[in-house]
């Protein structure tokens, strides 16, 4: 469309200077153009690329012969740039690059040897040089600028698909890793409190042998999405693995951890028996990072603690204690 429009206007502008030969290829190229554009429509490819070369390379040749080397059109050899490097591979793309060099110095070098056949007036060439090189470089900007986005937006795509659980789509172990590494790293330097939530899907096993896998991804998804709507701005919540999921909660003490538990069951309790299933419970287990503790450690006593839920019935919250005397403290169902 672009170039269909960019053919209408240079008619417009040779219409004005009065060359008629011009006027003619501009035409052509018009009508070439909306052949390419049929070709596209119709998803053969191959065939319209060959004609746009084709019909750039005449019309930027012809053009040249007819107005002379100033005119400017060479410049369109400049929009084959960064289509052939983006779109071919490095060998091929090093052949038509060399192809296009040839064919730029061997224009170059007609018409230094023959005047220009159709010589126009000196502000008119003016303001055909002036106008090509508009094109071009509005041209070359566009596809520059709508790569950089399209580059961006897969650049974005991979980095979701690299940190989220495609199931659920929460975070998944990675991201948590690398956020509890982060938050770890700022509670050591005295920043503020940082505690943990693990939760599991209690009797998720037999969910899985019983009903099928897809019983068991409907469990996690609805599950997950209870989870989600709990989920406050700060806080980072993750598939940690299986049935498990893993809330990191920075500038939360272990406390608010076990509020926000407390919380996450009556949510989840809350929630449309799912056919066959019936109703979902969660064990959780809750620890708050110690002094000099790491992250791996802190996690650990939340699974301690978990697993002392699962021993002691399930659906229930356990506190993994602030030190090593006294026992886990449960809050059961």
């Amino acid at each position: 469309m672009a170039a269909a429009a960019s053919d209408v206007m240079f008619f417009i502008l040779f219409s004005i200077i009065g060359s008629r030969i011009q006027q003619g290829l501009d035409v052509a190229g018009f009508c070439c153009n909306c052949t390419i554009l049929w070709l596209l429509k119709r998803h053969h490819n191959k065939l319209a690329m060959v004609l746009i070369w084709t019909t750039m390379l005449t019309h930027i040749a012809i053009g040249t012969l007819l107005a002379g080397w100033d005119s400017g059109y060479f410049y369109y050899l400049l929009m084959f740039v960064p289509t052939i490097i983006v779109s071919t591979p490095r060998r091929t793309a090093l052949c038509m690059l060399a192809a296009l060099w040839c064919f730029y110095q061997g224009l170059f070098l007609v018409t230094q040897l023959i005047p220009p056949i159709q010589p126009i007036a000196h502000q008119a060439w003016y303001l055909l040089s002036a106008f090509n090189a508009t094109v071009v470089i509005g041209t070359v900007s566009y596809f520059i600028f709508t790569y950089h986005r399209l580059a961006t937006q897969f650049d974005e795509t991979l980095k979701r698909l690299a940190t989220t659980d495609p199931l659920t789509g929460l975070f998944n172990r990675r991201h948590a890793l690398d956020t509890a590494i982060r938050e770890s790293a700022l509670f050591a330097r005295g920043s503020r409190d940082l505690s943990y939530i693990l939760a599991d899907i209690d009797h998720f096993k037999s969910i899985n042998d019983l009903l099928g896998h897809q019983a068991g991804d409907a469990a996690l998804v609805a599950v997950s999405e209870a989870l989600r709507s709990v989920t406050r701005v700060q806080d980072v919540l993750a598939r940690w693995g299986g049935e498990e999921f893993l809330f990191i909660l920075p500038g939360t003490p272990r406390a608010g951890a076990t509020e926000l538990a407390a919380r996450i069951r009556e949510v989840v309790a809350g929630l449309e028996p799912l056919a066959g299933i019936g109703q979902i419970t969660l064990t959780f287990g809750i620890s708050g990072q110690r002094t000099g503790e790491t992250f791996d450690n802190a996690i650990a006593r939340a699974d301690i603690a978990l697993y002392e839920g699962k021993r002691a019935g399930r659906n229930r919250v356990v506190v993994a204690p602030e030190d090593h005397a006294p026992p886990l403290h449960e809050q059961a169902a």
